[in-house]
C-alpha cells in the first residue's frame, strides 16, 4: 500500500478503511479488555514477587501490542504476553481470518478485493504500524504523566469517575472523555511514535506556503515540534551599535611595513599549500588526510573545509580560489549526511559561523553564502526544539530527515 500507484492506492485504501470504521472497531472491545486485562495481570505478578520492582513498560507494551495486533488481522495471538518474549507464528494469508482481515475479504467481492499476495505484503504494514508505533506513545505517555504526577492524578480521576466498573470501559466512551484525549493528542505531538517526516508533494501549479511560494513537483516535509516557539524577538530594523573588535594598528615605518608584507606572503604561501592539497585530494569532503592523501567526512560530509575557509579566502584577497569556492557551494545538499548523528556545535561554528562570516566580510557581495545559511538553519532549527532551547549537542537528525536525498527542498514550515 506504501509503494502503490494512485490508483491501486486508492482501491487498497477503501477496503482498509472498513476495517477501522465505527463499526468494526466496536467489535473490538472485548478482544481490546483481554489483552489490557492481561497486561495487568503481569504487571501485578512482577509487583507482587518483588520488594522493589522495576519494569521495563516498553516491552510490556511492545508485547501487549505484539499480541494484539497478531489477533486483529490474522485471528491469532503471537503469544507474547503469555511467553514474556517475542513469537511470530507461521500463518498463510489464506489463514489469516482475524477481524481485520476477513472485514478486508468481505468487502472485496467481484474482484474488487486484495489479492492473497496483497495481504502478505500489507500484513507487515499492519504489524509494525499497529505495534511498535502504539506501544511507542504509550511509552512516552507514561513517561510524561510519571513526570507531573499531578497530571497523573487528574487523568486516574476523570477514568475512574466516568465508569462505575472495568465492563463499562469501551471505545466508544473513552473518546468521550476530554482529559484522556487532551493527554494523547499533547503526547502525539511531543512524543511522536513516527521517527521521520511524511513527504507531501505540491500539486500542480506550485503553492504559497507561509509566505513562501513553493513550486510543483516539490517533496516538502515538515518536522513535529515538541516544544513549539510560542513567541518571537523582532528583528532588529537598523543597524545595532557594536563596539569595534579589532585593534588600530598605528603608523608603520618602512622596515615594519617590510617586515609585515613578508610574514602575510609566508602565510599565504603555507595557506595555499594545505588548501591545494585539500582541492587535489578531498575537494568537497571535510578533511583531508595529509598522511595518507584520503579524506575524512567527521563533520557530517557538507565541506566544512571548504566552508570554513570562505573567510580566510577573502581576507588573504585569494579572488580566483574565492570564486571557486563559491561555485562548489550549490552543490552543498544539508538534507543528507551519511552520518547518524549530527555534531550540532561543530556545524554552528563551521559552516553556519563560515557562511556568516564570510557573508559579512564581503558585504553581502555574495547571495549563495546568505542562501546556504538559511538552509543550514532550517535543517538544524529542530535540534533546538528543547525545553530550555538549549541545543542537542548530538541531534539523530534521522527522526526528521528521509536517509535519502528525495527533493531539492526540506523546509521546516511550522517555525
Amino acid at each position: 500500500m506504501i509503494t502503490a500507484n494512485n490508483e491501486e492506492h486508492t482501491r487498497m485504501r477503501r477496503l482498509l478503511t472498513h476495517a477501522f470504521s465505527n463499526k468494526a472497531l466496536k467489535e473490538q472491545d472485548q478482544i481490546l479488555h483481554v489483552y489490557a486485562d492481561m497486561l495487568i495481570d503481569k504487571l501485578a505478578g512482577i509487583v507482587r514477587g518483588s520488594q522493589h520492582p522495576v519494569v521495563d513498560m516498553t516491552r510490556w507494551y511492545n508485547f501487549t501490542t505484539f499480541n494484539l495486533i497478531g489477533d486483529l488481522p490474522f485471528g491469532e495471538p503471537f503469544g507474547c504476553l503469555s511467553d514474556n518474549k517475542y513469537h511470530c507464528p507461521k500463518t498463510s494469508a489464506q489463514e489469516a481470518q482475524g477481524k481485520f482481515t476477513s472485514c478486508i475479504i468481505k468487502h472485496g467481492n467481484g474482484g474488487r478485493g486484495l489479492s492473497l499476495p496483497e495481504i502478505d505484503v500489507n500484513a507487515g504494514v499492519f504489524v509494525l504500524a499497529g505495534s511498535e508505533t502504539t506501544a511507542a506513545l504509550l511509552t512516552g505517555c507514561t513517561y510524561y504523566l510519571l513526570r507531573h504526577p499531578e497530571k497523573y492524578v487528574r487523568l486516574v480521576s476523570e477514568i475512574r469517575g466516568a465508569f462505575a466498573q472495568i465492563s463499562e470501559i469501551k471505545l466508544s466512551a473513552l473518546v468521550e472523555l476530554p482529559y484522556l484525549n487532551a493527554v494523547l493528542t499533547k503526547i502525539l505531538r511531543i512524543y511522536s511514535p513516527i521517527p521521520f517526516m511524511l513527504p507531501r508533494l505540491v500539486p500542480q501549479g506550485g503553492a504559497v506556503i507561509d509566505g513562501q511560494y513553493v513550486p510543483d513537483t516539490i517533496h516538502l516535509n515538515s518536522a513535529t515540534e515538541r516544544y513549539p516557539v510560542t513567541s518571537y524577538i523582532p528583528l532588529p530594523t537598523s543597524p545595532s551599535s557594536i563596539p569595534k573588535i579589532q585593534h588600530d594598528f598605528p603608523p608603520e615605518s618602512r622596515p615594519e611595513r617590510k617586515a609585515r608584507v613578508k610574514k602575510q606572503k609566508a602565510i599565504k604561501e603555507a595557506f595555499m599549500h594545505s588548501w591545494n592539497g585539500y582541492k587535489d585530494h578531498a575537494w568537497m569532503r571535510d578533511e583531508v588526510s595529509p598522511q595518507t592523501g584520503g579524506y575524512q567526512d567527521s563533520f557530517s560530509g557538507w565541506g566544512a573545509t571548504l566552508v570554513d575557509s570562505l573567510d580566510a579566502l577573502i581576507i588573504m584577497g585569494l579572488d580566483d580560489e574565492l570564486e571557486l569556492a563559491l561555485e562548489a557551494l550549490d552543490r552543498i545538499d544539508f538534507t543528507t549526511t551519511r552520518s547518524a548523528e549530527v555534531n550540532v556545535f561543530e556545524i554552528i561554528i563551521r559552516y553556519m559561523g563560515g557562511f556568516l562570516a564570510a557573508h559579512d566580510l564581503s558585504h553581502g557581495k555574495h547571495p549563495i553564502l546568505l542562501k546556504k545559511a538559511e538552509e543550514l538553519g532550517e535543517m538544524i532549527f529542530n535540534a533546538f526544539d528543547t525545553h530550555n532551547r538549549m541545543p542537542q549537542m548530538r541531534w539523530n537528525w534521522s527522526k526528521y530527515f528521509f536517509p535519502t536525498r528525495i527533493s531539492r527542498v526540506v523546509a521546516n514550515y511550522d517555525a
